[in-house]
């Protein structure tokens, strides 16, 4: 009885090795606990029967038996279910295909959801997009909970706590600090009050800046209040003025005092101001101006003095703008796009074009035809200078990109083959032997 019943083992276990072997396992070593258990059978017995170690033989035969059958019952097991696994990927695979495709038009349609439910709320769609981006690599307030099905929930709150007129702003806001979606209303609320005490400043200027710098809400009010005065010192204003430039360039509360005030010093020294107050009244009038680098102020305000040089009108009205510092104008100008600038050569180059051609019309005429060649070159030039004469130099340098390429469409063209010529900044730059210091 002893002999036979291990080795029934694998035949009675066979079927249930392939679907759970972790339970064959378990069966196995609770089998080898218990003979472990039990006495040890002495191997000679004096005087003992034939009987008796037939039995003992028996009992080790069929207990080396289980013991190498059971080994084989965990790996053989895997094997089957992994050969299985494999199997049904391999006669399924259109299943798989039409599983993930279904999973990706539901995330779609979830998604299309949740943007037309902001838009109807008053969010551009633009900023919904951006905001369940951002709200999938926000960790939730609680584990249960998912960032993206409160977005709403969360603009609806910030607006509230900050008082903004509308959750288009709340959203305006929420894009610049996104993880400001895992925060309490409690906690954004009690941080707002501690900023205002920090700063001493009413509840309308601590907005201001809480939506032009949301980070404020994170950190330390007594570290921002710290950075706003450090600000004022460096720029020599009270810490409401200081705190009002930040509102209109909030890196600037991220800047160090000695960075600042390099960036003053190369202001002051690149357009030759005759104190450091004149800078600082053109960062005030512009606080963005102190994103650019020493370098490429120092470019743009020379090939800017050596283009308005070539024009009266031009040349007056930059002196203008040192004089109007503060109005913020020039430092608009210094702080536009690179290729802004370009847009005074392409004025200048048409006029040659035009007075060339109009000139060679006149010389090559004569009688009739060389008065109504004039008339039609002072025609001409009136319409090619209406914009150099009229039009000033900060509306040709700040007007946006639609509305200047729309009034010259020529414009375009010629500046794609400007940008194929090599080196045609620098040749630009030599058309101008002499520069007018202002």
């Amino acid at each position: 009885m002893m002999g036979s019943t291990p080795s029934s083992w694998p035949s009675a276990h066979s079927g249930a090795a392939a679907s759970a072997p972790g339970a064959v396992l378990q069966h196995v070593t609770r089998s080898r606990n218990a003979a472990a258990a039990r006495p040890a059978q002495p191997s000679t017995v004096r005087g003992g029967s034939s009987s008796s170690s037939s039995h003992s033989s028996s009992t080790l035969s069929g207990r080396s038996r289980t013991k190498s059958s059971s080994s084989r019952l965990p790996a053989a097991a895997a094997a089957a279910a992994a050969a299985g696994h494999l199997q049904l990927q391999l006669q399924h695979p259109q299943q798989l295909q039409q599983f993930k495709q279904a999973a990706a038009r539901s995330a779609a349609e979830s998604e299309a959801r949740l943007v037309q439910q902001l838009v109807e709320a008053g969010v551009p769609a633009a900023a919904a997009k951006a905001l369940l981006v951002a709200a999938d690599s926000t960790p939730a307030a609680s584990p249960s909970s998912s960032c993206r099905g409160q977005v709403l929930l969360r603009l609806r709150q910030l607006q509230d706590v900050l008082g903004l007129p509308s959750i288009a702003a709340a959203a305006r806001t929420m894009i610049k600090q996104p993880n400001l979606m895992a925060r309490r209303p409690e906690t954004l609320r009690h941080n707002a009050q501690q900023l205002s005490s920090a700063l001493q400043l009413p509840q309308h200027s601590i907005t201001r800046l809480l939506c032009a710098y949301p980070a404020a809400l994170d950190m330390s009010p007594a570290t921002v209040a710290l950075r706003a005065a450090a600000l004022a010192q460096t720029l020599r204003l009270r810490q409401d003025a200081a705190v009002e430039v930040a509102c209109r360039c909030p890196r600037l509360l991220g800047l160090s005092p000695q960075h600042v005030q390099g960036k003053l010093d190369s202001l002051q020294a690149e357009l030759q101001l005759p104190s450091r107050e004149a800078a600082v009244e053109i960062v005030v009038g512009f606080p963005a101006l102190l994103g650019l680098s020493s370098a490429t102020l120092a470019c743009k305000w020379r090939r800017l003095q050596d283009l308005a040089a070539r024009n009266m009108h031009w040349k007056l009205q930059l002196a203008q703008l040192l004089q109007q510092r503060g109005a913020g104008c020039l430092g608009r100008v210094l702080a536009a796009g690179p290729g802004v600038v370009d847009r005074l050569q392409y004025v200048l180059d048409a006029q040659s074009a035009q007075d060339s051609s109009s000139a060679q019309q006149i010389n090559t005429g004569n009688g009739a035809a060389a008065a109504a060649a004039a008339a039609e070159t002072t025609a001409a030039r009136a319409a090619v200078t209406k914009p150099v004469g009229e039009l000033r130099l900060t509306t040709l340098l700040l007007q946006s990109e639609a509305k200047f390429t729309a009034r010259h469409p020529e414009f375009v063209l010629w500046r794609l083959k400007q940008h194929s010529r090599p080196n045609s900044s620098s040749s630009n730059n030599n058309n101008s032997s002499s520069s007018s210091t202002l």
